[in-house]
């Protein structure tokens, strides 16, 4: 009795495990390709590209000082027009770990160039990424809700987010939590900013949500 084949990269839930770059050139193809629940892994080496992520995923690196998201030379705004190198929406799960998220590469910071590391959109989740946020920033200017015009390490809006052990350098504020259409709450959790000109987690709110923080050491 023949059975049929299963790849060696799929698991038992039928889940698959994909490769950057021996599968995909790069981490947003493998991201196109993936279903709901796979697993991406990233070789070590600079991968200068924009990631955009809506689909339940989990992208893990060689180490935070192997694996290297950075910015490439023109970014393009995501939604509700904030750039950012690494933006997860569509309210998806994604577990992000053992890499760096720099930027601006040879951009600058200025408004519209560069607004964040890492945008997250309305999910209900947790990251465990590594992101190098501007190291030049702008002088500090407050914020729009939605827009982010300065650079932030790692920005929350409109959900329920815990970040935990992180380490977010540069930048204006390290950690933003916006509300602009829901109320808003973040945990980070053992979270390590650092060289930030403004203050190490900021709340901004919008059309009467509330935005709250819980930082854990």
């Amino acid at each position: 009795m023949r059975r049929p084949l299963v790849p060696t990269s799929a698991a038992a839930n039928g889940s698959h495990d994909l490769v950057v770059p021996r599968d995909h050139p790069t981490i947003q193809a493998a991201v196109d390709a993936a279903h709901p629940g796979d697993r991406i892994s990233v070789r070590l080496g600079v991968y200068r590209e924009q990631v955009v992520i809506g689909k339940d995923v989990s992208i893990t690196g060689a180490g935070d000082r192997k694996t290297t998201i950075r910015a490439p030379r023109a970014l393009i705004p995501g939604d509700g027009g904030g750039t950012s190198i690494v933006e997860i929406h569509q309210g998806a799960s994604v577990s992000l770990s053992r890499l760096a998220v720099s930027g601006p590469g040879s951009g600058r910071c200025d408004n519209g160039v560069l607004g964040s590391g890492i945008r997250v959109l309305g999910v209900h989740g947790s990251t465990s990424a590594t992101p190098r946020s501007p190291t030049s920033p702008t002088p500090p200017r407050r914020p729009a809700p939605v827009a982010n015009p300065v650079p932030i390490g790692m920005a929350l809006q409109d959900g329920s987010f815990t970040v935990r052990n992180d380490r977010i350098k540069g930048g204006v504020h390290g950690v933003a939590v916006i509300a602009a259409s829901v109320d808003t709450s973040a945990v980070p959790d053992g979270v390590l900013i650092t060289r930030r000109s403004g203050a190490p987690v900021q709340t901004f709110e919008c059309c009467g949500f509330t935005a709250m923080a819980t930082v854990k050491p």
